[in-house]
């Protein structure tokens, strides 16, 4: 039972909406004649405020030359049934009817039915000339006449001249039409209106007069016969016209029906219908307003209130359409009856207002919980906006940042372009809303001005950011580090940090060439002072004369090794020295590498041979053709071999390998070192610096230099890698 009583209160809840819809949408259609009996005498009690004058040219158009032809066809049927030979318009027009459809078809019943209401159409429109328009019209045979005039327009008929100037003393123009014994017309008279145009129309809506054009059957002929043996004179009086007839009558009639309170009524039916919009929902027992329909987000509500109030103008449209007889003309124009045409536009009237009452309805019910949940609680539960803000947040500022996006290391024209048309965009926007483009212009103007204040505040603070950096490298802090994002000094940020990886490298190159110049005087010192010093003690001995000659033939000897040793030195020096500085003349020739290989082989076969080193030679079969300086290349070979020799491991295998890959050639020298490897790879390639740190073996330290600065010099590769005690040499050219 309950159930079905809460089924029926929400049945009578619905039923109430639709007649709160309804009502007010039939009441305010029903109200469109006294609307228009209000509009009538609002305009003729203020005609004076709107009258203006007007040409006959703008008066007499084409439209008005139709509907004094369509009028003859009135005035000649008229003239017809005087005398008796016409009981209607199908009669008169369409004699022959029955030869196509004979005279008890149901097809032929209706051609008649539409004729009939065709010359009633013309006839309707004569009557809504004769405010403006005198006629009169004669039968050529039988001397009949039509008129609706006191004023003798025979007298244009006669010619006579002084008859003709007081006509146009009456009138503003005239036309006469004279029909001939065929159906034929002409234009035999004209004051004020273009004869030959005038002409013209006439003809062309003498050919739409065909059937056909009415009823779609191109294979009838069926047309109305045209007047025949008749005269008509039409004079027109032009009124002191209004805006209306001038060409603005939408919205003269606009005005009008706001003068005379309707936009007050629209006013008060909205109030009512949103009160009930608002009171309804809260009858618990109707349970009507909670559905989902209603609870849609509350935008919605409010775009619904600003279409309906925009729609205002619309609805005031269709009411001055049917009032003026617009929307019934042009359905009868589109084929229709005159009870559909009449009827029509008020049920499309009734149906716009009541979907106009429902939008409205609908928007006011979806807002009305803001009074029971409170303004900042309704936002944040119906607004669709406010749980959207994050993401509309984030594309905001994206968007600035995109406009804001000005990169300095490139052209301008495209940023400058961008924001440009961005401006362009926004400003074209806002000047599409009419009067309310000044508020937007003035609200876009403060939006602009606080987003470029902030925009050059931050600007100004990174460029303090950067420039407080600058300072602190240019003052020798190195470790300078720059975290914030510097906009559009981002590119200067990337370039400082440039400065300061390679002020770095600089300084550290720098310490770098200071110790290598410290170990070098302390290397060369050494190196020289050695075999030196034992020169000199060795010539004073020599000095001695009680010496026996064995001891001084052991004593030469010495010193000529020293001298030798002291001489290699020094070349290497010299070699070294030019490699480094790049000032050596390379006589570059095609190489076989394999073979000079061999050659190093060979020349130091009796070293290898007294060392207890396991040499294994890896060296292709085929010629290894490379175009590089043969001595230069022989000194590298010698240099590395000595090297393997002086360090090797005793008893340990040495790999000496050719290999191709590709455009490349690569040889590879692996052996295993006599003492701990605990040096970087790079440092044994510096001048004076050995394998042995003791420097307790023979040698300048300068082979492995000499050797890389040559490899180099030849645009080849020279790299040193150590695994554990293995030492390995890789020549890439």
């Amino acid at each position: 039972m309950l159930d079905t009583k809460l089924k029926n209160n929400h049945k009578l809840g619905i039923i109430l909406i639709v007649l709160t819809i309804l009502i007010p949408a039939i009441a305010i259609v029903a109200l469109y004649p006294v609307a228009k009996s209000q509009a009538n005498r609002y305009q003729e009690t203020h005609r004076e405020d709107y009258e203006v004058t007007t040409s006959v040219e703008q008066y007499v158009g084409y439209d008005y030359i139709d509907r004094l032809y369509n009028s003859s066809y009135v005035l000649y049927l008229d003239l017809q049934k005087k005398q008796g030979n016409a009981d209607t318009a199908v009669d008169l027009f369409v004699p022959n009817l029955t030869d196509y459809y004979g005279s008890s078809t149901e097809e032929y019943s209706s051609v008649r039915s539409r004729i009939n209401e065709m010359l009633e159409e013309y006839r309707s429109s004569l009557v809504g000339l004769m405010d403006t328009v005198d006629y009169y019209a004669v039968d050529k045979l039988s001397q009949n006449t039509e008129t609706n005039t006191v004023n003798d327009l025979s007298r244009l008929l006669k010619g006579a001249t002084a008859d003709i100037e007081k006509i146009k003393e009456l009138y503003d123009c005239y036309l006469i039409l004279d029909f001939d014994e065929n159906g034929d017309i002409s234009v035999i008279g004209s004051y004020e209106i273009d004869r030959e145009s005038a002409y013209r129309e006439i003809q062309e809506k003498r050919h739409e007069n065909a059937y056909t054009n009415y009823y779609g059957d191109s294979g009838s002929g069926i047309e109305l016969a045209s007047p025949k043996n008749m005269q008509i004179v039409y004079a027109i009086k032009i009124p002191m016209m209004t805006e209306a007839d001038n060409g603005n009558q939408w919205w003269y009639q606009y005005s009008i029906y706001n003068n005379i309170g309707y936009s007050w009524l629209m006013i008060i039916v909205l109030a009512i219908i949103g009160a009930v919009a608002i009171l309804l929902p809260r009858m618990k027992k109707l349970g009507v307003g909670n559905e989902k329909i209603f609870r849609a987000p509350m935008e919605f509500g409010i775009i619904g209130i600003c279409i309906v109030l925009n729609a205002y103008a619309g609805l005031i449209s269709m009411m001055i359409d049917v009032n003026l007889g617009y929307a019934q003309s042009a359905l009868l124009d589109a084929g229709f009856t005159y009870g559909l045409s009449e009827g029509i536009p008020y049920a499309y009237n009734i149906l716009g207002w009541a979907a106009a009452f429902a939008l409205w309805y609908w928007s006011v019910t979806i807002l009305q919980p803001v009074f029971t949940l409170g303004l900042r609680r309704y936002i944040k539960e119906r607004s669709f906006i406010y749980k959207i803000f994050p993401f509309i947040k984030r594309q905001t500022k994206r968007f600035f940042a995109f406009v804001a996006d000005v990169d300095l290391t490139e052209h301008m024209n495209k940023t400058i372009w961008k924001i440009v048309l961005i401006n362009f965009v926004v400003v074209t926007i806002i000047c599409c809303m009419w009067f309310f483009g000044i508020f937007g212009v003035i609200v876009y103007s403060v939006i602009l001005f606080v987003s470029l204040r902030k925009y050059f505040s931050r600007l100004r603070e990174q460029y303090k950011t950067l420039l407080q950096a600058t300072n602190q490298l240019a003052e020798g802090n190195l470790d300078i580090e720059i975290n914030e994002d510097l906009g559009v000094f981002n590119p200067f940020k990337g370039e400082l940090q440039k400065i300061q990886s390679g002020f770095k490298k600089a300084v550290e190159e720098e310490v770098k060439s200071q110790n290598m110049k410290t170990e070098l005087i302390t290397n060369v010192s050494h190196d020289l002072k050695t075999p030196l010093t034992a020169i000199i003690t060795y010539v004073d001995l020599l000095k001695d004369e009680n010496i026996t000659a064995e001891e001084r033939q052991s004593y030469i000897n010495t010193l000529d090794k020293k001298s030798q040793r002291l001489k290699v030195l020094i070349e290497d020096l010299f070699e070294v020295s030019k490699a480094t500085t790049k000032n050596v003349t390379l006589n570059i020739i095609e190489v076989d590498i394999v073979n000079l290989l061999k050659q190093v082989k060979f020349e130091l076969e009796e070293k290898i041979q007294t060392s207890t080193l396991d040499f294994r030679w890896n060296l292709p079969d085929e010629k290894v053709i490379l175009g590089l300086d043969s001595q230069k290349t022989y000194r590298v070979f010698e240099n590395l071999i000595n090297n393997i020799l002086k360090y090797s491991m005793p008893n340990s295998r040495v790999y000496i390998d050719v290999t191709k890959a590709g455009e490349h050639v690569q040889i590879t020298m692996k052996n295993v070192s006599a003492t701990e490897l605990n040096f970087d790879p790079e440092e044994i390639t510096e001048r004076f610096v050995r394998g042995d740190l003791s420097r307790n073996t023979e040698g300048s330290g300068l082979g492995l230099a000499i050797a890389k600065s040559f490899v180099e010099l030849q645009n080849g590769s020279f790299t040193i890698d150590i695994d554990g005690d293995l030492f390995k040499v890789t020549l890439t050219w």
